[in-house]
């Protein structure tokens, strides 16, 4: 389905919210896990550790796009909407930076990007 708003509540993604999110995924995937951090507070992008609806990746894919506002990133993949119940939601796969970036970040490293931290 490539309804942008469904009547019943559930957000769908189009197409063109594929597109975004596969190529802002391989953007990210171009750079090392310190350039996306070095990218990321150019950007002004923060977020929590082990949510993968609020992680730093999630929100830079959300400001990308207003349309990916629910978006999902988990360990090994990211998806448009976080409640991704039918065979409707396509999951793309992270690229191994991100994936690195995502483990390092949940693991304590890069605290200028934790949303949670105390102000020094």
């Amino acid at each position: 389905m490539t309804d942008e708003t469904n009547s019943n509540t559930r957000t769908y993604h189009s197409p063109s919210t594929a597109r975004i999110l596969r190529s802002t995924l391989n953007e990210l995937g171009a750079m090392s896990p310190s350039e996306i951090v070095d990218h990321f507070l150019e950007w002004g992008i923060t977020g929590k550790r082990g949510i993968g609806a609020k992680c730093p990746v999630a929100n830079y894919i959300r400001q990308r796009d207003e349309r990916l506002r629910y978006a999902f990133v988990g360990t090994e993949s990211a998806r448009p909407y976080m409640h991704a119940e039918t065979d409707e939601c396509e999951c793309f796969p992270l690229p191994a930076t991100v994936q690195q970036f995502i483990a390092d970040f949940d693991g304590g490293h890069y605290p200028e990007l934790d949303s949670e931290r105390s102000p020094e």
